[in-house]
């Protein structure tokens, strides 16, 4: 048995995925391809991926203790509560890092995932259940829902939250970057692409937006400054769009709005449109088509970027930089919200009024539970302040008069 989740695209441009068997010609299994048109047809693509992803685990699992896991059901035998325990802990095993676990989150998120699915299985194969198997059906559901990890304090976890932005260390690298983007490239015919990474960057760190909004964006979306007005780039909902061939489809998980950009930032797009993008083979030029595409000279040569082509080229930047060996797209998004806090309180800016425009430019729905974690951010550092304060007053009155 070699499982994999592979990726697929309708006719109806709907993406999707199903659960197959490589070593079967890549069919795909029968109950979780059932599970999911009844169960996760409507949901997003990357939902529907994790969860199959989830029940892959859980074949794989049975496969190494000598269980075929359809069959078992269909002979009306639920999982014991000790063969529960066992699959939680093959569920723990990070597949990346021999000495290293998941993440309880992660780890959660598969356990409800399998759960779900084994309980519509059982229901689906097990029919007019006596009591006993009904108990045993039921023992089962509760042993997998028994597996469940804390999380931590979620005061904790908007502490973090609140912290991540980056180093002064990473801030001075980037902007050696973004002035620079071929300092470490050796092969002239990478510089285009290096070009290409250092805008996109530059993207995600002046705006904050997503990375699947990021490459999403088309040649409409960007309007450069003129008239007065500054430029922009609209960010547009893009779910199943038909003249994205990706089979993984970057989406937009917020809502629809228009950023505005710096001249220079823009100076940049159009520089890269012009003097990079335009010298990539098959690429073409209208309004439906990508800003950031492939300039690998391949099989998908100016077609839209993949995420997974964008990491690798992080992963080369990472290594380049020291200073940016944490960074990731999201951090970029966290760092900007820490500036848009200074920069809301240099402007004087009312709780309200702040988180109100940070709902805006971050897409989200207007009152936002993020905006309120955000704008903590007010309330720490205003404590800090007087508690320093209230600590001078202390240390002045302990001073010796002279």
């Amino acid at each position: 048995m070699q499982l994999a989740v592979l990726d697929y695209i309708s006719t109806q441009n709907v993406h999707f995925s199903q659960l197959c068997d490589r070593e079967q010609g890549g069919v795909p299994l029968f109950y979780p391809t059932l599970y999911a048109g009844q169960s996760l047809w409507q949901r997003r693509h990357s939902t529907q991926r994790d969860t199959l992803t989830s029940i892959q685990r859980v074949y794989e699992w049975a496969h190494m203790e000598g269980m075929d896991l359809d069959q078992r059901f269909a002979s009306r035998l639920p999982l014991t509560t000790a063969e529960i325990g066992r699959l939680g802990g093959f569920l723990m095993v990070n597949r990346k890092s021999t000495t290293q676990a998941i993440c309880p989150a992660k780890f959660n998120s598969r356990c409800g995932h399998i759960q779900h699915y084994l309980e519509w299985l059982a229901g689906y194969l097990i029919n007019h259940a006596n009591g006993d198997i009904a108990r045993s059906i039921s023992e089962m559901i509760q042993a997998l829902s028994g597996l469940q990890l804390p999380t931590g304090s979620e005061h904790q976890r908007k502490r973090d939250t609140l912290a991540k932005h980056l180093s002064e260390g990473a801030q001075d690298a980037l902007c050696q970057l973004f002035q620079n983007p071929h300092a470490h490239v050796r092969r002239p015919a990478n510089q285009h692409a290096a070009t290409r990474n250092a805008v996109m960057l530059e993207i995600l760190y002046e705006t904050g937006m997503r990375f699947g909004e990021l490459l999403s964006l088309k040649l409409k979306n960007f309007t450069p400054a003129r008239g007065g007005d500054c430029a922009t780039l609209q960010i547009d909902i893009n779910h199943d769009d038909e003249l994205d061939r990706r089979l993984r489809q970057p989406v937009a998980k917020t809502l629809g709005r228009l950023v505005p950009i710096t001249e220079q930032l823009s100076k940049k797009i159009q520089d890269y449109l012009r003097l990079d993008r335009a010298l990539v083979p098959y690429v073409e030029f209208g309004d439906e088509h990508f800003i950031f595409i492939n300039h690998r000279a391949n099989a998908t040569q100016g077609r839209p970027l993949e995420a997974s082509a964008f990491y690798n080229a992080l992963k080369l930047i990472r290594d380049k930089y020291p200073a940016l060996r944490e960074l990731h797209p999201h951090l970029l998004r966290h760092d900007w919200n820490y500036r848009f806090s200074k920069s809301a309180q240099e402007l004087g800016l009312n709780e309200t009024e702040e988180a109100s425009q940070r709902c805006y430019l971050m897409g989200w729905t207007p009152g936002s539970p993020m905006a309120n974690l955000y704008n903590e951010r007010h309330i720490i550092e205003g404590a800090a302040e007087t508690g320093l304060k209230a600590a001078s007053y202390v240390t002045d009155r302990r001073t010796p008069r002279s």
